[in-house]
């Protein structure tokens, strides 16, 4: 995943002249992760368009549970715009992108307002940055579907650019990510005496993060415990 990582480290040359340092991951972790969810939802964009239509009628809770069925994840995104039709029409791109973040779930509405990335929106377009940042994320280097990349690592890319912002400003990186061998050598810990839940389909086993952030540590452990049960 080193060459995502490298590309969307590319694109904070974007911000050089509007942002300092240590500003960068504002912009740069939001548009990742809106990257991502467009790209995992892409697929099935104009059957979940349609099925908006014809549940706008329905109570909202119910209208978000078919939307997500139709989707298949647990967030849904109901606009007609993608990035490429974005950059399309720069004279509107700042109206056309916040109707496409606005049309997101509610959970991932949150996930945005956390990051206060419309605050980094009238920003990006008062130092004429966005239709570039949009751009920079366009690329087909910087495709993030979920067939292309998994979830574990999606959360290496995250965590990589989360320790070269902090690294960039002198902060110690290190201190906010567990690599994934030290993830793969606890899985194998916490496993070496229940080989049973490895081998028996019918067991199911729990497992806790209490100092979850990405999901790295969750993403990675499953990926383990599948490894292992193969190989068993």
């Amino acid at each position: 995943m080193q060459i995502q990582v490298t590309m969307i480290w590319n694109i904070v040359n974007i911000l050089r002249s509007g942002y300092k340092a240590h500003e960068y991951e504002k912009v740069i972790l939001s548009m990742t992760i809106i990257k991502r969810f467009h790209d995992v939802l892409r697929s099935t964009c104009d059957v979940v368009i349609e099925t908006s239509r014809k549940t706008e009628k329905f109570a909202n809770e119910m209208c978000q549970k078919m939307l997500n069925k139709a989707f298949g994840y647990d967030f849904n995104n109901i606009s007609s715009f993608t990035f490429e039709t974005l950059l399309s029409n720069p004279t509107y791109i700042e109206e056309n992108f916040r109707s496409y973040l606005n049309k997101f779930s509610d959970n991932v509405q949150d996930v945005l307002s956390n990051f206060e990335f419309d605050k980094e929106i009238s920003k990006l377009v008062s130092e004429n940055m966005l239709f570039y940042m949009i751009k920079g994320f366009n690329k087909s280097s910087s495709y993030f579907g979920s067939k292309a990349v998994i979830s574990t690592d999606m959360g290496y890319i995250f965590e990589e650019l989360i320790r070269k912002f902090f690294e960039s400003y002198e902060a110690d990186g290190g201190e906010y990510f567990t690599s994934r061998d030290i993830i793969y050598s606890m899985t194998n810990l916490l496993l070496v005496d229940k080989k049973e839940v490895l081998q028996d389909d019918s067991i199911t086993t729990t497992i806790y993060d209490q100092t979850m952030g990405t999901g790295q540590m969750l993403g990675a452990m499953t990926e383990r415990i599948h490894h292992l049960n193969y190989h068993l």
